[in-house]
């Protein structure tokens, strides 16, 4: 539909959502051949609860190996060490790593 359409799907890979990975997400676009589905990317949607820095700079340079060619937008907001949302920069997301 979105092909017939002209249209491009945003998919955003996030634990509550049924695409919860990178990994599903890139499965999903080559499960369905998906020039139309692009990745809405935000990187505090990769983990659920604080992790080291190296944790942290693995997961999100393997989600953007993954899924980089369809990255259409990146947008951000950080978590807290207890896993909730935080604003961009109070949390424990290593911004200056992440934007570089």
């Amino acid at each position: 539909i979105a092909e017939i359409n002209g249209v491009y799907l945003g998919v955003e890979p996030e634990f509550a959502n049924v695409v919860s990975s990178a990994a599903h997400a890139k499965k999903l676009i080559d499960t369905l051949d998906g020039e139309r589905i692009q990745v809405i990317f935000d990187a505090a949607n990769l983990f659920e609860q604080a992790v080291s820095l190296e944790e942290q700079h693995r997961v999100i340079s393997e989600a953007v190996a993954q899924l980089g060619p369809h990255i259409a937008i990146a947008h951000a907001k950080d978590r807290a060490a207890d896993g909730s949302f935080a604003v961009a920069g109070r949390g424990v997301l290593d911004y200056p790593w992440y934007i570089g």
